[in-house]
């Protein structure tokens, strides 16, 4: 039972921010002294913020991230790749779906290599890499999002190997800053 006191704190600084989740307000709270974790449990201010409307969190009400645009000055600075679904072609006498994958250079805008496969995974993917470095160079940077294939750590070490910075966007946040 929350205290009437700390209920009013604690739904005045709901208010305040609405874009958390429970978990993340409680650490808030917490991390303010606005309560004490061994007086309130986490499941405590979760059943008291349902009952007065607030456990949802907001996210049209969320501060908007700071995302300023981004461009090297410098061929092969930085390579953006990523895969997209193709169309159902016919390859051995059946309907298959195709994949794209393809990586831009980010400074002059030219693809450094793009090609349909009829496979998703990271054979695919590297073959495609290691021609589009055969034919512009190696970048400095490759900037991917979070598939798995991406995230090999064979795709990383060789991509160490020459030299070659991974970056990854923000989870859940494909136009990460």
């Amino acid at each position: 039972m929350i205290p009437d006191d700390l209920g009013k704190r604690i739904v005045d600084r709901r208010l305040e921010n609405p874009h958390l989740s429970v978990m993340l307000f409680y650490d808030l709270l917490a991390k303010e002294g606005v309560l004490l974790r061994s007086g309130v449990s986490y499941h405590s201010l979760y059943r008291f913020l349902r009952q007065k409307g607030l456990a949802k969190p907001n996210l049209d009400d969320a501060p908007p991230k700071d995302r300023r645009k981004f461009a090297y000055d410098e061929v092969n600075r930085m390579w953006q790749g990523d895969m997209m679904v193709g169309p159902k072609v016919l390859a051995g006498g059946k309907k298959r779906q195709s994949f794209l994958f393809a990586f831009l250079d980010d400074c002059s805008r030219i693809f450094t290599h793009a090609c349909f496969v009829l496979d998703q995974g990271f054979d695919a993917m590297k073959r495609v890499y290691i021609e589009a470095v055969l034919r512009r160079g190696i970048p400095q940077i490759v900037y991917l999002d979070n598939a798995k294939i991406y995230r090999s750590q064979l795709f990383h070490t060789a991509c160490a190997r020459m030299g070659t910075i991974v970056a990854h966007t923000e989870p859940n946040s494909p136009p990460s800053p």
